[in-house]
């Protein structure tokens, strides 16, 4: 349990390292204060830092091998366009499934409709009703959901008929978040609305196509619409594999020899502490407390991981170096509000956008600029790819 929860923290925190902190993280004195305060409570004698510590040049930490020219072969998205846009168009329905009105019994395998409540001793408890959910019961989860129910779940619904009402105890594992339900047995009440099946194309037609996509009126404009968008999504794909082929490459092709450890530690000090706060946990270690893992040991799993993303930026910023690669005042803007954009800030908020990635002596704007380069960096090395197509068997 413990490895599970740890994993979980580091998903979280390296979510983080290419974006900004939380709005409450984005004030520069609590970025320094927080860097202390992480590193009194996990580390032991962490060294002082100067500004020279946080200059340095990537080339001196990289070795680049072959960057230009890379050959990669990834699939061709677009062979099997025709069938995917009927895939793709049952995939933008509000709801993928629909009442299956030939049966009306729950099976081990159905996806079912319904409506339930959880009590405990006879009071319904906070978080455990719902309507109208379409549940996986083979699963234990919802539909389209990664994350399954507790155990047993749906197990109860099995050989009951559509329109019952049915009551089943389920037992909350011993570890459950919440202290009052943990380790105890609870009735959850379902009423069970309808066996589902999957949507299928041609249950859409001229009279009822506005159910199911409001902005159309015919089958043929909304397949039209549709067309244009899941051309520009597998536009999309097709560059993100080929990205992806050739970063992977390039990657394999170069050796990161170190990092700045100055960036690194107070990155990994701000970034640990940014995590408290986005569970509202009053600081790291209590959080590390509260999930059951080792400060110092998360602490060295979240360096480890920050080092291996720090080695990756360093290997596009020597690219960047030795292609000549500059910053373009006028593009590195819009670069900029795009991001504010995604991150929720304001136009007006660049100063605090910026406060939000400053590291040490580095201003979150140096920050964004090397991350710009990097960016640049990669759509270079991109252009430069013999890039073959081929089906997803040639791969």
């Amino acid at each position: 349990m413990k490895n599970k929860l740890l994993s979980l923290l580091l998903i979280c925190a390296m979510s983080m390292s290419m974006c900004a902190c939380s709005d409450d993280t984005k004030d520069s004195e609590y970025a320094a204060d927080t860097a202390e305060a992480v590193q009194d409570e996990t580390a032991e004698d962490k060294p002082e830092y100067t500004d020279e510590d946080f200059i340095y040049s990537a080339l001196d930490y990289v070795e680049l091998g072959q960057f230009e020219g890379i050959e990669v072969t990834v699939e061709d998205v677009f062979l099997n366009s025709e069938a995917g846009l009927d895939e793709y168009i049952i995939s933008q329905l509000p709801n993928q499934y629909v009442e299956d009105d030939s049966v009306t019994k729950v099976a081990k395998d159905s996806i079912v409709n319904v409506d339930y409540v959880g009590s405990q001793d006879g009071v319904p408890f906070q978080g455990g009703s719902a309507e109208d959910q379409t549940i996986d019961v083979a699963g234990n989860c919802e539909v389209h959901s990664t994350t399954g129910y507790i155990e047993g779940f749906t197990s109860g619904l099995v050989g009951h008929e559509v329109g019952e009402e049915i009551d089943c105890d389920v037992k909350f594992p011993d570890n459950y978040g919440k202290a009052e339900l943990a380790g105890q047995t609870v009735v959850f009440t379902f009423k069970i609305n309808y066996v589902a099946k999957k949507a299928t194309l041609d249950m859409i037609t001229d009279e009822n196509v506005s159910e199911y996509f409001p902005d159309y009126t015919t089958v043929d404009e909304m397949k039209e619409a549709m067309a244009d968008t899941y051309q520009k999504t597998l536009e999309e794909q097709q560059e993100s594999l080929i990205r992806n082929a050739v970063m992977s490459s390039i990657n394999e092709n170069c050796t990161v020899k170190g990092v700045p450890a100055a960036i690194l530690d107070s990155r990994v000090s701000v970034y640990a502490e940014a995590l408290a706060q986005s569970y509202g946990a009053e600081s790291f270690a209590a959080l590390c407390e509260a999930a059951g893992v080792d400060a110092n040991e998360y602490m060295n799993s979240l360096s480890g991981s920050l080092e291996e993303s720090m080695g990756q930026e360093l290997i596009y910023e020597a690219i960047a170096d030795t292609v000549g690669i500059e910053v373009d005042d006028t593009e590195f803007k819009e670069y900029v509000s795009k991001m504010m954009e995604n991150y929720g800030y304001k136009a007006d908020d660049e100063a605090a956008f910026f406060e939000g990635y400053t590291v040490g002596s580095i201003s979150g704007e140096d920050y964004i600029k090397t991350i710009y380069r990097c960016d640049k960096a990669i759509d270079y090395c991109v252009d430069k790819a013999v890039v073959t197509k081929a089906t997803s068997t040639d791969t």
